[in-house]
């Protein structure tokens, strides 16, 4: 309400010099908004009614007079406006001008090789919010422009090499502190890998949850794989620490990737989450990395080898990885061999524990639950390059950049927020703490002393004690020592002692709000817009790209037709797409 009350404000008494200009004006108020809008009345040549063209159902008026003494300046002005939609079906559609505007379509006119019109589709989905699905007719008329455009010389097209270069040199220079690394073939100079690492997020990744996990994969329809180096933020949020494209997932191209983010600056000696992929496990060998392994990738991989698992073998998998001794897991992987086969329990007595299973790290380093979420999926959907198909290098660095940028505002935001509501942890972290917390009063304390403390369960003959130390801010139980937050035993033992009020001085210093604020607060990343590129003169020497069979031209079907003549009572320029 509070946008649309802002953009009601700024079009009332907007003036125009031409009712092209005034027409104009409002085709791209339409666009920018997801309606169409139409002329529905003129008086006397001085007064014109646009109104939304869902029909009398939906109250949305535009009101534009010319002004009587003025003809020679500002001959046209908004007068009043009715800017709600009611029961609105209208779905605009951009004309070939709206369209060439567009941000996936500048990009596409300066590369020498223009994308497929899908492609182009689904990049202004992105980058414009925009929704071309019903207009690929216009689309073609679109693409077909820019080719005459750049042969006749009036738009310069380079090579997307020429165009990254220049992106990441004026990345860097307005990010201080940021990495970025373009390399090249040493054979036939071709395309080889390039990263980014914003210098923002390196600092901050200090201050973040203590793991990684990476995202390794194809980029759709590309000879070209995706590397995305995840962390997670002390409201156990996702964030892109890095990006890089390589040509291929050889151990090779791993290694530099993570060598790449050590001379960035991030901290490499914590537990990182990959897949189980031979070059991947070769890489992490000899660079003495800590990768562990998910249960949800252990699974997928036994039932890429195994075939379908049935889900009491499932349960057993996620049982094995939650064992808290090896006793328990030496039994738990006998009644494996058991119930399923040989072959299955051979593949986990070949994986070494400590790099997917619990008991070997209960007391030496958090993994923070990681066995009960996949960072990875959640972080490309919002990224919304999972779908994207033969992308621009620029266009995919530009949208991870982007998702980064708004993250990071809205985390600066938010630690202000918390700052003023006098917060002592985040939200993400009191959530969890708030389940631990309302579970305390089914457990019992033995008190040892003011601050040693046993506590066991109500109501139950059980041998399960654990021991909770005040002094130490510990407790015997492995939620605690892997998630860093107080857990059921301790807010129980507090809760006896009657020093309840101590409790957020347990907390991990990642979940605390001047841990997140120093991290945050005030932060910001740029990225370079495509004016700013420099095509002429950058220091980086990008290589050129292996040669693809391009694309077939497509095929008209009737091309003795004439495109019907617009009609200015429409404000929908384009032609209507079969």
């Amino acid at each position: 309400m509070a946008a649309e009350d802002a953009d009601h404000a700024a079009l009332i008494g907007k003036e125009f010099n031409t009712t092209e200009e005034l027409s104009t004006f409002l085709q791209n108020h339409a666009l920018r908004n997801g309606r169409k809008y139409r002329l529905y009345d003129k008086s006397g040549g001085r007064s014109r009614k646009y109104v939304c063209t869902s029909g009398e159902d939906c109250p949305f008026v535009i009101n534009v007079n010319r002004r009587r003494y003025a003809k020679k300046f500002c001959p046209w002005y908004i007068s009043s406006a009715m800017l709600e939609h009611a029961n609105c079906q209208s779905a605009p559609k951009a004309t070939l001008k709206q369209m060439l505007d567009l941000k996936a379509f500048k990009v596409a006119a300066s590369s020498t090789k223009l994308p497929r019109a899908k492609d182009l589709i689904e990049q202004a989905k992105i980058l414009d919010d925009i929704n071309l699905e019903n207009q690929l007719r216009t689309v073609y008329e679109a693409m077909k422009v820019i080719r005459e455009k750049q042969s006749s010389g009036e738009i310069t097209a380079y090579e997307p090499r020429v165009q990254l270069a220049s992106f990441v040199d004026q990345f860097k220079e307005l990010n201080p502190g940021s990495y970025t690394n373009v390399e090249a073939s040493d054979d036939d100079d071709s395309f080889l890998r390039a990263i980014v690492v914003p210098g923002v997020l390196v600092r901050a990744s200090r201050f973040n949850q203590l793991f990684y996990a990476l995202e390794a994969g194809p980029i759709n329809g590309q000879e070209y794989n995706q590397l995305l180096l995840i962390g997670r933020d002390g409201n156990l949020q996702n964030i892109t620490l890095a990006a890089a494209i390589v040509d291929s997932a050889s151990k090779d191209n791993y290694m530099w990737f993570f060598q790449a983010c050590t001379q960035a600056g991030l901290k490499m000696d914590v537990p990182i989450f990959v897949d189980r992929t031979e070059p991947l496990l070769a890489c992490g060998k000899a660079l003495k990395l800590q990768f562990v392994h998910s249960t949800d990738h252990i699974i997928r991989d036994c039932t890429a080898s195994f075939g379908c698992l049935f889900p009491t073998v499932k349960n057993l998998i996620s049982k094995l990885q939650c064992c808290e001794t090896r006793q328990l897991y030496d039994n738990t992987l006998q009644v494996i061999r058991r119930t399923a086969n040989k072959d299955l329990a051979l593949y986990f007595e070949k994986i070494d524990p400590e790099q997917w299973a619990l008991f070997p790290n209960i007391t030496t380093r958090p993994l923070y639950s990681w066995n009960s979420s996949n960072l990875i999926e959640a972080e490309m959907t919002a990224a919304q390059l999972d779908h994207v198909q033969n992308i621009h290098p620029v266009l995919y660095f530009e949208s991870v950049l982007s998702l980064s940028i708004a993250k990071m505002y809205d985390r600066s935001c938010l630690a202000k927020s918390w700052i003023k509501e006098r917060r002592q942890v985040t939200p993400g972290a009191e959530e969890l703490f708030e389940k631990e917390r309302q579970e305390a009063v089914n457990y019992d304390c033995l008190c040892s002393s003011e601050v040693l403390v046993y506590v066991s369960r109500l109501s139950e003959i059980s041998t399960v004690v654990r021991r909770v130390d005040l002094e130490k801010k510990t407790c015997s139980c492995k939620d605690m020592v892997q998630n860093r937050i107080p857990c059921r035993h301790y807010c129980a033992a507090l809760t006896r002692l009657g020093k309840f009020e101590q409790v957020y001085d347990a907390f991990g210093s990642e979940y605390q709000i001047c841990t997140y604020a120093e991290a945050y607060l005030g932060r910001h990343i740029e990225k370079p817009l495509q004016t700013d590129l420099d095509m002429h003169n950058n220091t980086t020497t990008y290589p050129k790209y292996p040669k693809r069979k391009a694309p077939a031209s497509p095929q008209s079907t009737n091309t003795h037709k004439k495109t019907p003549k617009k009609t200015s009572n429409d404000l929908d320029y384009s032609t209507d797409d079969e």
